[in-house]
């Protein structure tokens, strides 16, 4: 999610990557990125991203 720049996950569990996450990256935001209606689906591919980066994925910035 290049567009979660600003973000800081270092030193941070899940819990604090995913509302780290959800500071800076709204539904509507993965929903534009997507192209997704649904926001049970944005949701879930947010907490996706969180997973990823609880386990060690940076994305690029």
């Amino acid at each position: 999610m290049a567009f979660a720049a600003g973000a800081v996950f270092v030193g941070l569990d899940a819990d604090g990557i995913h509302r780290e996450l959800c500071r800076v990256v709204t539904i509507a935001d993965v929903q534009s990125e997507f192209d997704v209606s649904s926001t049970d689906t944005a949701s879930k591919y947010r907490q996706e991203a969180v997973a990823l980066i609880a386990d060690g994925y940076r994305p690029q910035q």
